[in-house]
């Protein structure tokens, strides 16, 4: 049982054709569980938490800034989902995970500490 409100949902929004082309490819860049996680993290230098990444844009820039870097990407909005998963397909991003929903499931589950930074 989560000790917190379900504030945040996954919620659809206004989705453009191009999002929701995207939006077939997330399961090859999400992140679900801690399993998922120590199956990755040790190609990486750093491991960054970013909520609510809005259209991706500014995750996309770190991530590509700092290819040592992996970059754990959590947003509720499908459409801003469908915008980075195009960014990351159009630029080769090899370094971006999406947690689509509430990132507070996944952090209340971790068992060890992950991040470098939030």
């Amino acid at each position: 049982m989560n000790d917190f409100l379900p504030s945040f949902v996954k919620r659809r929004g206004r989705i453009t054709r191009s999002q929701e082309k995207n939006l077939k490819f997330v399961e090859d860049f999400s992140i679900n569980n801690e399993n998922d996680l120590q199956n990755i993290i040790n190609k990486f230098e750093k491991v960054v938490l970013e909520i609510g990444f809005g259209d991706g844009g500014n995750v996309a820039h770190m991530a590509k800034s700092n290819p040592n870097n992996l970059y754990i990407a959590s947003e509720v909005y499908l459409s801003g989902i469908g915008s980075l998963l195009g960014k990351i397909i159009k630029d080769n991003i090899k370094n971006i995970l999406v947690y689509h929903g509430d990132i507070r499931h996944l952090l209340s589950n971790l068992n060890h500490e992950y991040f470098d930074g939030v």
